[in-house]
């Protein structure tokens, strides 16, 4: 019985760093979840366009976060920051630049597709889309 406390105090005391994260909660995990795919995205495109890219997601959903009552909140600040990249590009002519501004507009354009519930703003189509079919078979 002393050998198992003794083991369970010892890994306890090297796992320490996990009450650690628990402690810091939703921030640990978001930010150990954005250096993973940043790793991963440089891994694939280069460093500076996977920083950028978790950058441009990162943008969109804090969108959520300042408008959290307004569903488009998340696409109008991406957009916003994919406007800026296109700005980036008009400055410095620099491709990094460009196909960020593509990725970022993409992100939201893909997130605004009607019809699956897995997209966080495809309620924002589907009203428009509504609202159009609606007014266009009153007005005929």
């Amino acid at each position: 019985m002393a050998k198992f406390k003794f083991m369970l105090l010892f890994i306890l005391r090297k796992l320490k760093f996990v009450f650690v994260i628990l402690k810091l909660g939703k921030f640990a995990s978001t930010l150990g979840s954005m250096l993973l795919m940043i790793f991963v995205y440089a891994q694939m495109f280069g460093w500076a366009y996977g920083l950028g890219f978790v950058l441009l997601i990162f943008s969109h959903e804090m969108g959520h976060y300042i408008a959290a009552k307004i569903a488009a909140g998340g696409p109008i600040l991406g957009s916003l920051a994919a406007l800026i990249c296109v700005l980036f590009y008009v400055l410095t002519n620099n491709q990094l630049f460009l196909a960020l501004t593509y990725s970022g507009f993409m992100i939201n354009l893909f997130n605004l597709i009607p019809g699956w519930r897995t997209y966080c703003h495809s309620n924002i189509t589907k009203n428009m889309v509504y609202r159009y079919t609606y007014t266009s078979f009153y007005i005929n």
